[in-house]
């Protein structure tokens, strides 16, 4: 734990990864509900959209399947990421 670390403890902030996440989870729910900007609209579907058969999962987001460490870094892989965990 470096020095960073401790003095962000030490003061109760949080850190840039997860004010990052947060507000990431916040765009993603806005999207879901529909108050986002219009582009946004078909970058979150649920398995229940793509399926047809009924499931636990069938209403949870369907995670994209991506290739690169790139696309794994892209807005709607890990929307779906920090919603789901």
């Amino acid at each position: 734990m470096g020095e960073s670390d401790r003095a962000l403890d030490a003061i109760k902030w949080p850190s840039l990864q997860s004010r990052r996440d947060e507000h990431i989870f916040k765009l993603v729910k806005k999207c879901i509900k529909g108050h986002c900007p219009q582009f946004f609209n078909k970058y979150f579907t649920f398995n229940n959209a793509i399926h047809s058969r009924i499931t636990r999962q069938s209403n949870m987001l369907h995670l994209p399947r991506v290739r690169t460490e790139m696309a794994k870094k892209s807005f709607y892989y890990h929307g779906c990421i920090v919603l789901i965990g």
